[in-house]
């Protein structure tokens, strides 16, 4: 069975006690609820409805990144284009009846 411990101020060891007594660290916490939370998991009890919110929170704000990536892209790929077109003309341009710059 896992449990938690303070180790240090401000620090909290998840982990278990072997059955020759030596205890076997799993992971720190600098916060008691978030270790408290590992332990339920660990012990089988699932994510928490706070883990699973927040879970769900991050899942969201990745996909809005994601999207936001996209329309960049999208952006600079239109961008690129019209660069293009804009040197073809030019040159087109330059080519049928010269420039200044030549």
């Amino acid at each position: 069975m896992y449990v938690y411990k303070q180790t240090e101020p401000n620090l909290y060891t998840v982990g278990f006690y072997a059955p020759t007594g030596k205890w076997i660290p799993e992971s720190d916490w600098s916060i008691k609820e978030e270790a408290i939370e590992r332990v339920h998991y660990l012990n089988g009890g699932g994510i928490s409805p706070n883990t699973e919110f927040i879970l769900k929170k991050i899942a969201y704000s990745i996909k809005e990144i994601a999207k936001a990536i996209e329309v960049v892209n999208e952006r600079q790929e239109l961008a690129d284009e019209r660069a293009e077109i804009l040197r073809r003309s030019h040159d087109r341009f330059k080519g049928k009846w010269g420039t200044a710059d030549e």
